[in-house]
């Protein structure tokens, strides 16, 4: 990892994300020697303008931006830290202030994106949510996510991938395991197993081969079915991965609170999670990772790959 983009509101007033976001930057700076650039993407809605930007506009906004910024950064000590940049998106659309950032990491050979999240759903989140989930949506480089609900950290000593086994999760397995490495972190490869749906768990059976068996049973070899997977995926990524231990769970619950009660059971530093980019990556982004970015106790790692199911 050699450059990450932290996105910055110029103007924001919770304190509370920049000094997480702050905490687990500095420390992968300190690891990996990455340099951090804060951008801010100054645009028309940003400003309370529903109108597209001019030159008049621009030459108002911008130096106030800038300073902001600037003051904004004023105390921030983080090695490798770089001149803060604002990147100016003349039309009041997120999603193309959200390109502008993407696309400006492309051209600057970042890495991944960092950014805070405040975890809002319903109204709320519609205002103070948007660009982080569209970032999640649509952006071409990986993502991290800070929220209020992550605790400050100065170490990352336990990473949880959370996997369905699918291509878009196998492709970045390897990029999970390079990144703990260079972090000196423990991997937990984690799969939730999905119950039997609900009205089979009251019958106690379940069709599996062309037969009927318990639900017992059907959790016994789905489970030894998954596990089968992680070992494969842990031989396909080859290397060292003695850091890395599967777990394979199941229960009542959700793959989202399963998720995210064994994050905070387990001391977990950093979710990582793929999602998949294209004409899927809404109902995926919706499902499951974007749950678990509202409501992580710890940073969540978001990185894409390119394809359809």
């Amino acid at each position: 990892m050699k450059k990450v983009l932290w996105a910055v509101d110029a103007f924001q007033e919770d304190l509370i994300i920049q000094e997480h976001s702050l905490s687990l930057l500095r420390f992968m700076a300190r690891k990996t020697g990455c340099q951090v650039e804060p951008v801010y993407v100054l645009s028309p809605d940003q400003v309370n303008v529903t109108v597209e930007f001019t030159p008049p506009w621009v030459d108002q906004y911008l130096p106030a931006a800038e300073k902001a910024l600037t003051h904004a950064l004023r105390d921030v000590a983080i090695p490798g830290l770089l001149k803060p940049k604002v990147l100016v998106q003349n039309v009041p659309s997120v999603s193309r202030a959200v390109n502008a950032l993407s696309n400006y990491g492309l051209a600057t050979g970042a890495d991944l994106i960092a950014v805070g999240t405040h975890g809002r759903t319903g109204l709320p989140r519609l205002f103070l949510g948007s660009f982080t989930e569209s970032l999640l949506l649509s952006a071409r480089l990986p993502i991290l996510t800070i929220g209020p609900g992550s605790r400050v950290l100065d170490k990352c000593d336990h990473i949880l991938f959370a996997t369905d086994f699918s291509e878009a999760s196998r492709a970045i397995f390897r990029g999970v395991l390079t990144l703990a490495r260079s972090l000196g972190a423990r991997v937990t490869l984690y799969h939730h197993l999905q119950n039997p749906i609900e009205p089979v768990i009251q019958s106690g059976v379940y069709l599996l081969g062309g037969g009927w068996v318990s639900a017992a049973s059907y959790l016994e070899e789905t489970s030894a079915s998954q596990r089968r997977a992680a070992e494969e995926m842990l031989v396909e990524a080859g290397g060292d991965t003695s850091h890395v231990e599967i777990r394979i769970e199941s229960g009542p619950i959700g793959i989202t609170q399963s998720i995210l009660e064994f994050a905070s059971a387990n001391n977990v530093d950093l979710i990582a999670m793929a999602a998949q980019s294209g004409p899927v990556a809404a109902a995926i982004i919706g499902s499951v990772t974007r749950q678990v970015v509202r409501a992580a106790p710890c940073p969540v790692w978001v990185v894409h790959s390119t394809g359809t199911e």
